[in-house]
């Protein structure tokens, strides 16, 4: 797994080149769906989880604080968080990518 730190460093080393921001985009776009199949199982997990201890009685939000203290929890977190930063990294290569082909254009 990529860190988001280093997709960071690689950014920035590949600002004004696009085809190296091109490859860091499909790289991203890959991790991000293959990240989101596994938070989605997370999810379930996480769903079958909190129904059962609440079938048991616990309150939603004692069964909530539950999960999160498990491994299966703490790994729901970390997804969570890692796709919404992978979504943001995107977001950026694609403006980086923007800009470096608009000073490309203003070149020739």
């Amino acid at each position: 797994m990529k860190t988001l730190e280093k997709y960071r460093e690689d950014i920035l080393a590949g600002i004004g080149l696009p085809s190296v921001l091109a490859q860091l985009n499909v790289e991203a776009s890959a991790d991000f769906g293959r990240y989101s199949e596994l938070y989605a199982k997370a999810e379930i997990d996480r769903a079958k989880f909190i129904k059962r201890l609440h079938d048991e009685g616990a309150s939603m939000s004692s069964a909530e604080n539950e999960w999160i203290t498990t491994e299966e929890g703490e790994k729901w977190i970390f997804l969570k968080h890692y796709i919404r930063g992978l979504k943001q990294i995107t977001k950026s290569i694609d403006s980086a990518t923007y800009v470096a082909n608009a000073e490309m254009k203003n070149q020739c």
